[in-house]
């Protein structure tokens, strides 16, 4: 048997799976990285002049699979909310500068949506600071006409919710609700030292529980955003955590 060797410097294309149903939910193929640590303890029996170790007992086998990527979409989120993206109509806020103008002798402004029953509220500004108490208005539509003392040219700003398209997606985040256990299968490529050529090579999780712990960046300079992810390795009921298979 010809014993090769192989260097390894790509990242796993990933797809995820449902324990219950071993269907695929998710596919990941632009991940900055994915990389699989494994770890276990060792306790010693010690004995003699000197205290030395005599023998050593293996235990607590752990490993993990960690995830970086600066794209993602909401399923990944939903995966580690322990939530399913639900897509439908959804209130949004709104906040908006407006200019007063004068229709038939009232002082009015146009929002860009129509504001939902009772949401929306309206100041004038300076500099973007509220100005004394709220305007009192009256809504029609997306028309709101001011009935407080102002005059046309002068800056309001309006805040308000309005309905969202029926194509919104939505994850909510529960106190009680965790992300769940999956299977994680990775494809990535091993370069043959002899030939110089790539070999596939896969790797098999068989149950990895997310971590609830992410940071989702919001910045407007440097490096993209990246989400890490840990997922934390089980093993299953034939007692394996990991197979890798080069083919």
């Amino acid at each position: 048997m010809t014993v090769n060797t192989y260097g390894l410097r790509e990242v796993a294309d990933l797809t995820f799976y449902d324990l219950t149903t071993n269907r695929p939910f998710l596919y990941l193929p632009y991940a900055l990285t994915s990389s699989n640590e494994h770890t276990s303890q060792v306790t010693y029996a010690r004995g003699g002049k000197g205290n030395p170790k005599r023998m050593i007992f293996d235990g607590n086998r752990e490993s993990t699979l960690k995830i970086s990527t600066q794209l993602f979409d909401f399923r990944i989120i939903s995966l580690l909310a322990g939530a399913e993206v639900t897509s439908g109509s959804t209130n949004i806020f709104k906040r908006e500068e407006l200019v007063v103008t004068e229709n038939a002798g009232n002082m009015e402004v146009v929002l860009s949506m129509p504001p939902a029953n009772g949401s929306i509220a309206i100041y004038l500004i300076d500099e973007d600071a509220f100005q004394g108490e709220e305007c009192a208005i009256s809504v029609n539509g997306s028309a709101v006409t001011i009935t407080s003392p102002i005059t046309a040219g002068e800056k309001v700003i309006a805040y308000y919710q309005h309905l969202s398209g029926s194509a919104a997606e939505k994850i909510s985040f529960k106190t009680d609700k965790f992300p769940k256990a999956c299977k994680v299968i990775g494809d990535t490529l091993l370069k043959n030292e002899a030939t110089n050529e790539n070999e596939p090579f896969q790797m098999i999780v068989y149950k990895a529980k997310p971590q609830a712990n992410f940071t989702l960046n919001m910045t407007s300079e440097g490096e993209p955003t990246k989400l890490d992810m840990t997922f934390e390795l089980m093993a299953d009921s034939s007692n394996n955590f990991i197979d890798y298979i080069k083919y």
